[in-house]
């Protein structure tokens, strides 16, 4: 597609000869008492794809234009139609304007002429005779209230998607389709966020299941005696019972770019059911829409049609600075810090698609160590000079290691999994990919024996929070009565429990507890890492652990090990987590045992240490309230 700009409105010529786009920039917007005529074509200048979007940018930042212009032909009387699209954008075929004319009943330029537009201004047309004496009457007729217009880029996408679905009803070649698709894709590109809605809605409302025809067919079906007559109609009830919006998925996903294209909406699709209201009526056909979609993805990114991928300071630049951008748990800081990540006894693994070959799905960053690390720095920072067990352990040196000494790996550390793609949300990949990654490093690694993650708490600070405003109003205890006394005096508190429980409050929420000396570091280690157990191993929602990342990993098989303090002392691990993390163990023998019995009883495995912790915090809750 060719891109067009125009800087000027008057006079003008945009050639038509091919499929364009045809922006207006710097000129006033269309408008009824505007006009556009078809005149011969003229060359103009292209518009790059930087300015393009700059100009796109431009316009959104705008009043939307009122959706009408009058486009007459030379020789015509002007007339007034519907704008195709918003911003002034025309979106037109092989024969630009002749097909859009043509479905409204109006005639075009000769064929031997390819068609062009000029956009020039002109005078509102003058009132009908008449109008001026006719009189307002004093009883208006009430009239039903109408639905607010669609934006103009959304009628243009009803108007392609009705058209999409007539032309497979009327068994049109599969090249008319692709064209349709094509617009599709186009168009719903240069959407803006806020018009997804109205997309998504026109979407559901107008492609979803037609209930007529299936109860039509069901009293078919239940009135049908004999066995081929049968079969015949539950397929035709199964055609029904499936949306149209299905098929226009599967069709959008055989366009190029179209499974990234799906994968890109499904995100969309879930931002738009986070804003709308709950008691919204179209809500629960938005949900059965996004289900739909879900469906088709999980299909297309069975773990069969996923290729693993190791990336190395070898692999594509690109690659890596993906690898980068993604990385969710622990950010990147440079290229250094990424050349660590990937390099000696380290491993960087990611799944990719082949409908998206230069975009990692998932990404597994892997630490090779000679025991399970307790600390995220022990991971992340290096050492400067060649000191093994200082870059193993972690260190004040920098060593740039080339190669690896396997007597020195006996564990593989999980310390990040990011999925890279909002539309994949609620497809399970990371298990899988844990799966490969094991028998990979075990292939490689023969002698390797442990594996396991080393995982954040994102929700613990949050829980804690409130369970210390309970606290404070005497509906729980979290402290024993030795722990809320020396506390009260190192924080020089004399107002009782509850102005102790206050000053709880602001060492946990303002992390000072690190910086006003080791004492009180050392007082709230038990009680932080005994609530932590709590919240990790009873806490739980709808039966499964409350905690989304305790959650993966158990439904995975894997065991809660062990919690670790001050495991990450950087600002996020300090907000999320007060600076605990936690390991989750991977036994291979009995990590299909642990799956089943934690996703059908709700049973969270957990070593010795953590299940005591997790009493001991429980039995403190359950005694008497503190006055």
């Amino acid at each position: 597609m060719m891109n067009i700009a125009v800087p000027q409105l008057s006079g003008m010529i945009v050639s038509g000869c091919s499929p364009i786009q045809l922006l207006v920039l710097r000129a006033p917007r269309l408008v009824p008492g505007r006009s556009a005529a078809l005149a011969p074509p003229a060359a103009c200048r292209p518009l790059s794809s930087g300015r393009r979007r700059a100009a796109m940018a431009a316009f959104r930042s705008q009043s939307r234009p009122t959706p009408g212009v009058r486009v007459p032909s030379e020789r015509a009387e002007p007339v007034h139609l519907a704008s195709p699209s918003a911003e002034n954008l025309l979106l037109f075929s092989e024969s630009p304007t002749a097909g859009w004319l043509a479905c409204r009943g109006l005639s075009g330029p000769p064929n031997d002429d390819p068609p062009a537009i000029v956009l020039t201004p002109a005078e509102p047309p003058p009132p009908a005779e008449g109008d001026a004496e006719q009189e307002t009457p004093s009883e208006e007729t009430p009239q039903p209230p109408q639905p607010p217009p669609l934006p103009p880029l959304v009628g243009y996408l009803q108007d392609t998607l009705r058209g999409l679905v007539t032309a497979r009803n009327e068994n049109k070649p599969p090249h008319t389709l692709e064209v349709l698709s094509r617009r599709v894709v186009a168009a719903y590109g240069e959407l803006a966020p806020s018009e997804h809605q109205h997309f998504f809605r026109l979407l559901a409302d107008e492609h979803s299941v037609d209930h007529s025809k299936v109860l039509a067919a069901a009293a078919e079906l239940a009135g049908t005696q004999g066995g081929a007559q049968i079969l015949k109609r539950e397929e035709g009830l199964a055609s029904l019972l499936q949306p149209d919006y299905v098929w226009i998925f599967k069709q959008l996903g055989r366009t190029e770019g179209g499974v990234k294209f799906l994968v890109d909406m499904r995100a969309h699709l879930l931002r738009t059911l986070t804003v709308t209201d709950a008691s919204d009526p179209s809500v629960p056909r938005l949900r059965s829409l996004g289900s739909a979609l879900k469906d088709l993805i999980a299909l297309w990114f069975s773990v069969g049609f996923l290729q693993l991928e190791r990336i190395t300071w070898e692999s594509p630049c690109a690659m890596l600075e993906k690898v980068s951008e993604y990385e969710a748990v622990h950010p990147v800081r440079n290229w250094t810090d990424l050349k660590r990540r990937v390099g000696p006894y380290r491993r960087c693994f990611v799944f990719t698609h082949h409908a998206m070959p230069s975009e990692p799905v998932v990404v597994l960053h892997t630490a090779l160590t000679p025991t399970i690390s307790s600390s995220i720095q022990d991971i992340v920072r290096k050492p400067r000079r060649f000191s093994l067990s200082d870059y193993l352990h972690g260190g004040s040196n920098d060593a740039v290691l080339k190669d690896e000494d396997p007597g020195q790996i006996a564990a593989a550390i999980f310390y990040s999994i990011s999925s890279t793609q909002k539309g994949l949300q609620g497809i399970e990949l990371g298990n899988y990919l844990i799966k490969r990654v094991v028998r990979e490093l075990a292939a490689e690694y023969p002698q390797l024996s442990q594996f396991s993650s080393l995982s954040p708490i994102p929700g613990f600070k949050s829980w804690l929070t409130t369970e210390i405003n309970k606290a404070e109003r005497g509906q729980c205890r979290l402290l024993t009565d030795s722990e809320l006394a020396r506390l009260a005096e190192l924080t020089e508190c004399q107002e009782g429990t509850s102005g102790t429980m206050a000053q709880l409050r602001r060492l946990v929420t303002s992390c000072s507890w690190l910086e006003e000396g080791g004492e009180l570091c050392q007082l709230l280690e038990a009680p932080l890492m005994r609530l932590c157990a709590r919240y990790l191993y009873s806490e739980k929602r709808r039966g499964s652990a409350l905690d989304s990342v305790a959650n993966f990993h158990l439904r995975n098989g894997a065991v809660m090990w062990r919690l670790n303090w001050r495991a990450d002392l950087t600002a996020r691990g300090l907000t999320n987590s007060c600076g605990i993390m936690v390991n989750y163990r991977y036994f291979l023998e009995d990590t299909q045992q642990n799956s089943e019995r934690y996703l059908s009883a709700h049973t969270i495995t957990a070593s010795e240490g953590v299940r005591q912790l997790a009493d001991r915090a429980r039995e403190l809750g359950r005694t008497d309230t503190v006055q």
